[in-house]
């Protein structure tokens, strides 16, 4: 008989490491303190740059959803793999846009995106740093970079990712802080390869039916 329920007896919903909604996204994302100075203590341009899984399009999400609480009107566009040019209507200008992996843009998009950046506020990921093309316009540009994440980060990151998907009035599966420090040392600043293989973790979990209620490093170290 099948099981349709399998992560309920670890006190989720789902596998919490799977691959949620944008919508989800922006809603679990752990915003790093140095983005969140620069986005109350600045009117500036600010670009996000760090290596491959670093959390730079949760982070934009996270902003995203937390401009639009305060009122603003902040559209997100994700630029994906075989697309050089922003689809976004710029016309009337957001108070922000909100552009992710912009090093993929073709250099007529770029100039327009500068543009735009003329009258309104960008917010923006890239693998290639940008501050020369600003400079070179004479426009402000803040930048923060996502990496080397401290402990108390990557607790936060975690925590609030198993409490999103737990079931309510049930204890979920936690991390044990050696767990979580087990994971920074394998992974480093790449939060998505931990991502995936928490969800293999908790895949053979859920098949098993049962695990300790708090998951220390020694039985990570195990699987």
């Amino acid at each position: 008989m099948i099981n349709y329920f399998p992560f309920d007896p670890l006190g989720f919903r789902c596998n919490p490491f799977g691959c949620p909604s944008d919508a989800e996204w922006a809603e679990i994302a752990v915003l790093p303190l140095p983005v969140v100075a620069a986005l109350e203590q600045t009117t500036k341009h600010i670009q996000l740059i760090g290596p491959p899984g670093a959390g730079k399009t949760t982070t934009l999400l996270g902003l995203t959803r937390r401009l639009k609480l305060a009122g603003y009107r902040a559209i997100y566009e994700y630029i994906p793999y075989d697309s050089h040019v922003v689809t976004t209507n710029l016309k009337p200008p957001p108070d922000v846009f909100l552009a992710d992996e912009v090093q993929r843009l073709a250099p007529q998009e770029r100039r327009r995106l500068l543009r735009f950046a003329s009258v309104g506020r960008m917010i923006f990921s890239s693998h290639v740093d940008w501050e020369a093309l600003f400079a070179s316009q004479h426009l402000p540009l803040l930048t923060v970079r996502l990496e080397n994440y401290t402990a108390d980060m990557w607790c936060c990151i975690w925590e609030r990712r198993l409490a999103y998907f737990s079931l309510s009035g049930q204890t979920p599966v936690t991390l044990a802080p050696t767990a979580i420090d087990w994971l920074r040392q394998k992974f480093g600043a790449n939060l998505r390869d931990a991502e995936r293989w928490l969800y293999e973790v908790f895949q053979r979990l859920a098949a098993a039916g049962y695990c300790p209620p708090i998951l220390e490093a020694s039985y990570l170290e195990k699987l």
